[in-house]
């Protein structure tokens, strides 16, 4: 009797994985985000100043909230990929290179800014490490405050009651800053919007987004975000101009600029972009080096007003507050471009910048 030989096994067919295209969407906010930053510190550069100007910075108001968006965006999406020792590890690395970049910059503008004949040991750190040391640096003092609580936050996140309280406690604040500004201790008023306690809308808004981006059909905790949201929300901006021309100041905390700025983010965020590869390469990279141009630009803006020497401020035909304020930030943003590329071929990458 002879038994039939089993056929030999099929030899497994290795399909090449294909890498899906970077999709841009969060590359072009951080784009627009660092043109906003550069445009409220640069705008007069050329000695140009003019309502039509301000108005256009009032609106790029949104710029720093989107940041902080997206800064939870990533951490929680990098966050919740890790347990124990790898998340420890994940967060000292993160924290590391935020002080890294906070604390070489802090020195370079301390060099640069400092009056020896007025220094106190105290002045050293109120005036030049506490976030009033060179223009972005409180952005830095935020960040430092949420990296330290973002488990607590993310957790106070999840639960919907408490984080619906925590919404409405904070939104008051904002009417309270936003609109009482003047009556507020002078304490409150120095502090500004360095306390992280203003920035848990912006933390919450990222992790929630980042959990329905990664559990799409899995996820009954923010099932509101679960979706597309159109286009027409960028236009949410238009809000804070009608507002800051009501008050007496043009800070962060103030309704509006909550509101348009938790609505700015929702459109890149939620929907999917994929541009043409050469021009999404370029996204990339300029989303990638932002960092460079936000600890930079002060520097940047320095050194070309020595070189433009304006003789002073003047009113601008409606031509010129179109031209001369996108001049000057397009001036700052391309010597910035350089800059990153000079530091990204030495070994200060990813230590600086």
């Amino acid at each position: 009797m002879t038994s039939e030989s089993s056929p030999p096994p099929e030899t497994p067919q290795i399909v090449p994985k294909v890498a899906k295209p970077r999709l841009a969407s969060v590359d072009i906010l951080r784009s627009v985000s660092i043109f906003g930053v550069v445009f409220i510190h640069a705008a007069w550069l050329l000695g140009c100043l003019s309502p039509g100007s301000e108005n256009l910075e009032y609106m790029f108001r949104v710029a720093v909230p989107c940041f902080v968006v997206m800064w939870a965006f990533f951490y929680e999406k990098g966050y919740s990929k890790r347990t124990g020792e790898a998340r420890k590890k994940y967060f000292w690395a993160r924290l590391k290179r935020l002080l890294s970049v906070f604390l070489i910059w802090s020195c370079i503008y301390f060099l640069i800014e400092v009056d020896w004949s007025s220094l106190t040991f105290k002045s050293f750190f109120s005036k030049h490490f506490l976030g009033y040391g060179w223009s972005g640096q409180y952005f830095f003092i935020i960040l430092l405050q949420l990296q330290v609580l973002f488990p607590w936050l993310r957790s106070l996140c999840f639960k919907r009651k408490l984080r619906g309280l925590i919404m409405l406690a904070v939104f008051c604040l904002y009417i309270i800053w936003g609109y009482g500004h003047e009556w507020l201790p002078n304490i409150a008023q120095k502090l500004g919007e360095r306390p992280f306690i203003f920035w848990i809308p912006h933390v919450f808004l990222g992790i929630a987004i980042s959990h329905v981006k990664a559990n799409q059909h899995h996820t009954s905790h923010f099932q509101w975000l679960n979706k597309r949201f159109p286009w027409w929300l960028l236009c949410s901006i238009l809000i804070i101009p009608l507002e800051f021309n009501t008050l007496n100041h043009n800070h962060y905390l103030t309704p509006a600029v909550l509101l348009a700025s938790s609505l700015f983010v929702l459109p890149f965020l939620t929907q999917d972009i994929v541009l043409p590869s050469k021009l999404n390469a370029q996204f990339n990279w300029f989303g990638s080096n932002t960092m460079t141009l936000f600890v930079a630009n002060p520097l940047l803006i320095k050194l070309w007003h020595q070189v433009l020497a304006p003789k002073g401020l003047e009113t601008c035909s409606v031509l010129d507050f179109i031209w001369r304020p996108l001049l000057s930030t397009v001036i700052v943003v391309i010597s910035g471009v350089l800059l990153a590329i000079l530091i990204n071929r030495t070994p200060l990458k990813g230590v600086v910048n």
